[in-house]
């Protein structure tokens, strides 16, 4: 045996370990970096999905949350909208696009501009029908959705609003006196079938109505197995969305919305398995603005 093979078998072997820490501690460095940028494009893309700020509405508050799911480095499905569309009529949405990452970010991108674009140049009727047709004509393998649109227009002491539903879950309404009410209505997924039947849904708002639609991310919100053993399928659904509502009455549209928001977070253990989003509109009280 040679002196350098006795040398490297006798050789300390922590010798050479400083330089696999920083081995280590570069590629920690990198992985952060990568990590950060991945959540920042997905912010970034994900803000472009929905709407900066929502119009002002005279006599109606309009509030919005949204809440995404996992760990914020995929763009997710769920969407809402509000815009003019005239001298005393506005339009707004919310819906749910399948699955996640940029084929949802593109097919959520074709459904509100295709919706905005429809409502201001045809009329509110022609959103659903505009909105297939283009989802059918989209080269996405998973591109359908749910969605819920609606309009609304000011009159005398109330307001007229007419929904329309495409598979998606009914608005709920909260009546002054406290009363609440599923805003029940019929039509079918979008970008599914070639031909719809949509049948519009209309109600009356009064002051201190206050009108609200959430995602399924909210109604399917599941609580943790580990907190309920014996019931491990237990969601928050229409009736936990109506507890929040019986708590927040009379309260601001943006602290409705926020608590929608905290309930769903805090019933599913902190992290939700969907993405969520919340539209509220509430129709101010006299003594707050006239109508």
């Amino acid at each position: 045996m040679t002196d350098r093979t006795v040398h490297e078998l006798t050789r300390p072997p922590d010798l050479a370990l400083p330089g696999l820490l920083e081995v280590e501690r570069t590629a920690r460095i990198e992985a952060e970096r990568r990590q950060t940028e991945a959540e920042h494009v997905v912010h970034v893309l994900q803000r472009s999905l929905l709407p900066p700020s929502l119009p002002e509405i005279p006599g109606v508050e309009l509030a919005a949350r949204y809440h995404p799911a996992g760990d914020h480095t995929e763009v997710g499905g769920d969407f809402y909208d509000a815009f003019s569309l005239g001298v005393g009529r506005w339009g707004f949405l919310i819906g749910d696009v399948a699955g996640k990452g940029p084929g949802a970010a593109a097919t959520t991108a074709v459904v509100r501009h295709t919706a905005r674009a429809t409502a201001r140049v045809s009329g509110g009727l022609r959103v659903p029908e505009a909105v297939n047709a283009a989802l059918l004509e989209s080269d996405q393998e998973e591109g359908f959705a749910t969605m819920a649109y609606g309009d609304l227009r000011l009159a005398e002491g109330h307001v007229a609003v007419r929904l329309l539903y495409c598979g998606h879950p009914p608005a709920l309404l909260v009546r002054a006196g406290g009363h609440i009410v599923a805003v029940e209505g019929r039509g079918p997924l979008l970008g599914q079938f070639p031909v719809i039947n949509v049948v519009p849904v209309a109600l009356t708002m009064f002051p201190g109505d206050v009108l609200v639609l959430v995602t399924d991310g909210v109604l399917e919100a599941r609580a943790p197995r580990s907190s309920l053993p014996r019931s491990p399928d237990c969601f928050l659904e229409e009736q936990g969305l109506a507890a929040v509502l019986a708590e927040t009455r009379g309260e601001p549209a943006t602290t409705i919305a926020r608590s929608i928001e905290e309930r769903t977070v805090t019933f599913s253990g902190g992290g939700p398995a969907d993405d969520l989003a919340v539209l509220v509109l509430r129709i101010l009280t006299e003594g707050e603005v006239a109508i």
